[in-house]
């Protein structure tokens, strides 16, 4: 087996043996995971692994010990962060902290403070719209410690938030500029942005313009939030592969003639790190980020990229990172299965639909698109929001196509502003009109409220789902190969 294939049944037994962990051990945030079951279940897959390399079976012995240190990692790593809290105890109390994330809605703001002096751990605290708290701030704040939602433990555990605390009776600014200037530097490149798309276009268009470029949706009203929910479209603010692409292929066309190929590689990789912390660093965005770093370094170094083993690493480096989200981050398993499903359920969906000639039906490419990435993650739709809209296919053709041009017209109506402002409108006028359109199409669909709903799906029957999709890959990749042997 050549080595690139043991890399990734290496990495993906330790993603399964996380996962796994995950299930067993479940969501940890404040109590260290149990010792005793976690050393027995050990002690077990090392006698394995060791039986199997006595019966010569190396790579089976291998992957069986794969599985056992990315159980391990999960173990241990949940055990010294459980380990380093020191948390005041739920009531009123005065707490201390640095504010490491910020998010401003519309009538609130959700901050995550670091806790300094005699406490450790991280409050996350709602709080009045105004003052603006933002990334830096140091503050102290006056109200009463809450304990974590039982039934979002989950969500509380791979955002490492170890408490909350609601609308407190006193919050003081003590100081501002704190944390990484990288951060504070980016963070006011990203506000720039919003700002000038608010001054070149209407407050409606200039939200969902800004959700498209930077990922925010927290300026969304709720109606509008729940169209999008209704319509299958909320991916659209959540910055993906293609976002990184267009910055890869910029920067590689700018810098490539300038300072030539080796030195615009280096910057590309700048550039998309920034790009990833500018935009907060969710899920999908941190994925594509590190394929396309995988990518752009298999082209810099000469060697063929695989994409099933960029997949497989960027899940290993994020899940290195925080092993909770394999399991409880929605956002990370909806990214990477819709992936999955456009680069291998799309080309086999295309050997057997036949669909017109996009010379004049210019969506195809759109709805084949649009069907393998709802194929690949309606179990995951369906346990975690108990709802699938068949609506999403015919609003995502209609809209898919005309967010690169949207993106593009945004950006370019930013730069311009940084110019003048008159001449901002010049390319303000066609992002109204496309973003409008985008904006039209959501409302006026998300009347039709039918679908798919559950209370409950069986784990059996998304084993076997899967199942057949991979069967059915198989069985396409295998027909078609049989019937374009040459004779």
């Amino acid at each position: 087996m050549p080595l690139h294939q043991k890399s990734f049944w290496l990495l993906a037994f330790f993603l399964l043996g996380t996962g796994l962990a995950s299930v067993l051990i479940g969501p940890t945030i404040l109590d260290s995971p149990a010792l005793g079951g976690f050393l027995i279940a050990v002690l077990l897959g090392l006698i394995v692994s060791t039986a199997l390399l006595m019966y010569k079976g190396p790579l089976f012995a291998l992957l069986s010990l794969a599985l056992v240190i990315g159980s391990s990692y999960y173990w241990a790593h949940n055990y010294l962060y459980a380990s380093q809290l020191t948390l005041p105890s739920p009531g009123p109390v005065e707490i201390n902290g640095l504010v490491i994330r910020s998010q401003q809605k519309p009538t609130s703001q959700t901050i995550d403070v670091a806790l300094t002096g005699d406490y450790t751990g991280t409050v996350r605290i709602i709080i009045d719209r105004y003052p603006i708290v933002q990334y830096g701030d140091t503050l102290t704040v006056t109200g009463t410690l809450e304990e974590l939602d039982a039934d979002r433990l989950s969500f509380y555990a791979k955002e490492r938030i170890a408490a909350t605390m609601a609308f407190p009776k006193k919050l003081s600014i003590i100081s501002s500029g704190g944390g990484s200037a990288i951060k504070r530097h980016l963070f006011g490149i990203r506000d720039s942005v919003q700002n000038s798309l608010e001054q070149s276009l209407s407050p409606k268009t200039a939200t969902f313009v800004s959700g498209l470029l930077l990922g925010k949706s927290a300026g969304f009203s709720k109606e509008f939030t729940e169209q999008m929910k209704a319509t299958g479209t909320t991916h659209l603010i959540a910055l993906s592969g293609y976002n990184i692409s267009i910055v890869i292929m910029m920067v590689f066309w700018f810098f490539g003639s300038l300072l030539g190929r080796r030195n615009a590689f280096w910057i590309a990789i700048t550039v998309i790190i920034a790009f990833v912390i500018m935009t907060g660093a969710e899920a999908s965005v941190v994925r594509a980020a590190i394929m396309g770093c995988i990518i752009a370094l298999a082209e810099y170094v000469g060697r063929v990229h695989s994409f099933k083993n960029a997949i497989v690493a960027a899940a290993f480096v994020m899940v290195l990172f925080n092993p909770s989200i394999l399991v409880f981050d929605v956002g990370f398993q909806l990214s990477f299965l819709a992936l999955l499903g456009i680069i291998y359920l799309q080309p086999a969906l295309e050997l057997w639909w036949r669909l017109p000639s996009t010379s004049w039906f210019p969506w195809t490419k759109e709805l084949v698109t649009t069907v393998s990435a709802q194929a690949a993650v309606l179990p995951i739709l369906l346990i975690n929001f108990g709802f699938f809209a068949p609506i999403s296919l015919l609003t995502n053709v209609l809209i898919l196509g005309l967010i690169p041009w949207t993106m593009l017209l945004g950006f370019l109506t930013v730069l311009a502003d940084s110019v003048s402002g008159i001449l901002a409108q010049l390319f303000a006028l066609p992002t109204r009109l496309l973003a409008g359109f985008e904006i039209w199409v959501i409302e006026f669909f998300s009347q039709f409220q039918f679908g798919v709903s559950t209370q409950s799906v069986s784990l059996l029957l998304i084993i076997l789902y899967y199942l057949i999709l991979i069967v059915f890959i198989r069985y396409s990749e295998e027909k078609h190969a049989y019937t374009t042997v040459p004779v």
